[in-house]
């Protein structure tokens, strides 16, 4: 009997479950694939950070979405952040569902640091409110940009994986949207009807190049005015 057991000891898995009985080999083999495939689909600890940090940076854009309908002066932001709110939520929503199938479980709040960020923000009001929000986004999104494309070259599970590459193409689109209205912007933006100003464009003061041309003209033709006074004495 030792014998036997040695030698059943010895040989593959496959080959034992030649040897066994109909019913046995069946329950054998289908324990082992369930083994494999319990191996294969546990989420590495990259993937549970990931959906962890997906989870609460769409609760933080949300939040800040919400604040900016509620105290922006500017109809862009406000377009933005009625956007943001929007498509933030249907990520979180797949986040949520993918962590719940993999039994991981999400924080209940953004990071401390996220909401106090989010009260920084709400102190503020009018432009200067407008323009700190617009970076704010600006930073959380390149970060989730970076969150997602080392997701994918290093994320372990093909599911967290997919909802990355899902993600990648919005939060990219965010940010193309966030860093040019912040490039149109300028600290000294005037919004349309608080100073006169039509169409609310910002006032935008005469460009430093243009001066100094001014600047350069008038010198020179000081210069040429007192050469020709030198030759006529």
């Amino acid at each position: 009997m030792r014998r036997l057991v040695v030698l059943l000891m010895a040989l593959p898995v496959a080959a034992v479950v030649m040897l066994l009985p109909a019913g046995i080999a069946a329950a054998a083999t289908a324990a082992e694939a369930t083994v494999a495939e319990a191996t294969v689909a546990a989420p590495s600890g990259q993937d549970r950070a990931f959906l962890r940090a997906a989870h609460q940076t769409n609760l933080v854009e949300i939040l800040a979405g919400e604040l900016a309908l509620r105290k922006s002066g500017s109809d862009e932001v406000r377009r933005h952040a009625r956007l943001f709110v929007d498509e933030h939520r249907r990520l979180d929503t797949e986040v949520r569902a993918l962590a719940k199938r993999l039994a991981i479980s999400l924080p209940g709040a953004p990071t401390p640091a996220q909401q106090e960020q989010v009260t920084e923000l709400s102190a503020l009001s009018g432009t200067a409110f407008d323009t700190a929000w617009l970076s704010r986004q600006i930073a959380i999104h390149q970060q989730s940009r970076f969150a997602g494309r080392r997701q994918l070259a290093v994320g372990s599970d093909s599911q967290v994986k997919a909802l990355a590459r899902r993600a990648g193409p919005v939060i990219q689109a965010h940010l193309s949207i966030l860093e040019e209205t912040a490039g149109r912007r300028t600290p000294d933006a005037v919004e349309g009807g608080a100073g006169g100003q039509s169409g609310g464009e910002p006032v935008r003061s005469a460009p430093l190049g243009l001066g100094l041309v001014g600047v350069a003209v008038v010198l020179a033709a000081g210069a040429l005015l007192v050469l020709a006074h030198r030759r006529r004495a």
